[in-house]
């Protein structure tokens, strides 16, 4: 199930300074890796899958998958990578990504792979990155054969618009099964950003935080007439398009941050909301 939510337990705080927010996740239990980008690399034809282990591990939980070896080709030399959609990081600090990783079977758990974080979407992108983290996982002793958290630290994109995350499996023979889950794009978000100078701003939004509608005002630089509104996710995805309104009803969007774009086909003021 894909995520753009707001993290409700710290909301209180966030008028305050800052909220924690998830900017953006996917536990794949949708079963749907399609947004996903896959790159068989090694050309074996055995790439990434979502992957559901019930002859193995915690329950019946599908995973963003690699596999060392098939029953039926026999070992593998895996060389294959899973990069992730878009993920629009603008306006937020501290930036981190979690996941969990693990070998399907404790006994076979010499896995390596690297996760890779960067601006771009190439494979070029990602191994010029120096944001990226590598481990062999079955050196994890005391956890072979389960699923362990792991953080990296992606401040370094603190300031960019957009990111993407690459997983690599590589690197490894005949094991089996390496399985990634629950990963997630946390950061903080300063709502005070761009609010520098109310006197230059050409549109306010407000309320925001948004309960059911917001209304939009404008400077006298717009032309009101041919104004539209656009809001998109945090993955650049429209999800609801006006003309020019009093009002702008998002009563049916899920909790989460938008952003919110404003036009008269000549200017654009851009603005972010937050979804109660």
């Amino acid at each position: 199930m894909k995520k753009l939510l707001l993290s409700m337990a710290v909301f209180a705080s966030m008028m305050a300074v800052n909220a924690q927010t998830t900017i953006w996740s996917d536990d794949f239990q949708d079963a749907d890796i399609s947004d996903w980008t896959l790159v068989d690399a090694d050309g074996d034809g055995f790439n990434f899958l979502a992957y559901d282990p019930t002859i193995a591990q915690t329950g019946e939980r599908y995973y963003l998958s690699s596999q060392s070896y098939d029953f039926d080709f026999g070992p593998l030399s895996p060389d294959n990578w899973a990069i992730s959609p878009a993920i629009n990081v603008a306006g937020f600090t501290n930036l981190n990504l979690s996941y969990l990783v693990g070998a399907q079977d404790g006994d076979y758990a010499d896995e390596t792979y690297t996760v890779y974080v960067a601006t771009g979407n190439s494979i070029e992108d990602f191994e010029n990155s120096t944001v990226f983290f590598s481990e062999n996982i079955g050196e994890d002793y005391e956890n072979l054969g389960e699923l362990v958290e792991r953080t990296l630290d992606l401040s370094a994109f603190n300031g960019e618009e957009t990111i993407y995350i690459a997983f690599r499996h590589h690197d490894s023979y005949d094991m089996f099964y390496l399985n990634f889950d629950d990963v997630v794009v946390t950061g903080d978000e300063d709502v005070t950003a761009g609010v520098s100078d109310l006197n230059l701003a050409m549109a306010s939004v407000y309320p925001n935080p948004v309960v059911d509608s917001f209304n939009v005002n404008l400077s006298s630089k717009f032309n009101a007439n041919e104004v539209s509104v656009v809001v998109t996710d945090m993955t650049g995805k429209v999800v609801k398009t006006f003309g020019a309104a009093e009002s702008y009803n998002v009563s049916d969007l899920a909790a989460g941050v938008y952003v919110v774009k404003i036009t008269d086909g000549k200017l654009t003021e851009t603005k972010k909301i937050i979804k109660k």
